[in-house]
C-alpha cells in the first residue's frame, strides 16, 4: 500500500479494515439503494453527463469505468502499451475482454483479432472495434488451431500483444506462445483456478514479457477512462446487453451464470 499498489495490499482481505477493504467482497457492495465510502474513493462524471445528455446514460457508463480500468491497467499500466500499427489479440470477449478490444482501437492497433465462444460476445467484439473474432471451437472442427489464424491474419508477424482475459490458460496458452511477434507481449488479466505449464524458451527466443495484472487501482487509471468516454473515444454503453432493477438482482445473477450477455447492470 506504501509503494501505491493498493490492489495488491494483503489488508484488502480484512473485513475489520475499513479504509483498505475491499467493497463488494470484504464489505457490502454496491448492489444498494445507497452506499458509503470516503470521498477520495469517489470521481466526479459530469463529463459523462455532457457527453450523453443525460444522468442514465451517464450512471450506465459510470458502472462500466471499473472494468475497463482493469483492461486498460493490464495494457497500458503493467505491459506498457503498445504502438500504434501493432497486431492485438484479445482473448475472451467479456466486459473486461471487450474493454481490451475498445482501448486497443482506441489506441491505434494495426489489427484486432479476439477469440471468444458466445454468439452474443462475438457480435459486441465486432462492434466495439476487432476487425477479426473467431470462435475456436468452430475452428477445431476445421482442424484448425488459433495460433494458425493469427500468424495468417499477421502476415507470418505474430501478434505484439496478446490480451489474456478469458481466464482459460490451459487453452489460450500453447496458442499465444506459438503466435508471439518478435518482441510481443503477454498482458495476464483472466484468473485461473490450476496451474499450467509452460515453455519458457519460446519467450526467450521471441524476446518476449508476461506480465501479470489485477485490477485496477492506482496511477489514476479511473480518471483517464473516463476522460476516453466523455472524449467519445470509447463507448462502452454499447456491450449493455441486459438491465434489472434491484429487486429483480437475483434474476440477473441466473442470467449472468449463463454468460449469454455482453454486460448486466442492475439500477436501483
Amino acid at each position: 500500500c506504501r509503494a501505491g499498489y493498493v490492489n495488491h495490499c494483503y489488508l484488502l482481505n480484512d473485513p475489520a479494515d475499513l479504509e483498505f477493504g475491499e467493497l463488494g467482497f470484504t464489505h457490502d457492495g454496491a448492489m444498494a439503494e445507497y452506499v458509503v465510502v470516503k470521498e477520495k474513493y469517489t470521481w466526479k462524471i459530469d463529463s459523462l453527463v455532457e457527453r450523453y445528455g443525460n444522468e442514465e446514460k451517464a450512471f450506465e457508463a459510470g458502472s462500466l469505468v471499473e472494468p475497463t480500468s482493469v483492461a486498460y491497467h493490464a495494457i497500458f499500466n503493467r505491459a506498457g502499451g503498445f504502438k500504434p500499427g501493432s497486431y492485438i489479440v484479445v482473448w475472451g470477449a467479456g466486459p473486461i475482454g471487450l474493454a481490451a478490444i475498445s482501448l486497443a482501437k482506441a489506441a491505434g492497433a494495426g489489427k484486432i483479432i479476439s477469440f471468444e465462444i458466445s454468439p452474443v460476445r462475438i457480435e459486441l467484439a465486432k462492434k466495439v472495434g476487432a476487425d477479426y473474432v473467431f470462435n475456436p471451437r468452430e475452428l477445431s472442427k476445421s482442424g484448425i488451431e488459433p495460433w494458425e489464424k493469427i500468424m495468417d491474419v499477421t502476415g507470418g508477424e505474430g501478434a505484439d500483444m496478446h490480451v489474456e482475459a478469458a481466464g482459460a490458460p490451459q487453452h489460450t496458452l500453447p496458442q499465444m506462445l506459438k503466435s508471439l511477434a518478435v518482441g510481443a507481449k503477454i498482458a495476464w488479466i483472466g484468473r485461473a483456478p490450476k496451474e499450467v505449464p509452460i515453455y519458457l524458451e519460446v519467450l526467450q527466443v521471441r524476446r518476449a514479457q508476461v506480465f501479470g495484472s489485477q485490477g485496477h487501482s492506482g496511477w489514476r487509471t479511473f480518471g483517464n477512462v473516463i476522460r476516453l468516454m466523455a472524449a467519445g473515444r470509447i463507448d462502452m454503453t454499447r456491450i449493455i446487453t441486459s438491465k434489472f432493477k434491484l429487486d429483480d438482482v437475483e434474476k440477473a445473477f441466473e442470467r449472468a451464470h449463463k454468460r449469454i450477455d455482453g454486460k448486466i447492470t442492475i439500477k436501483p
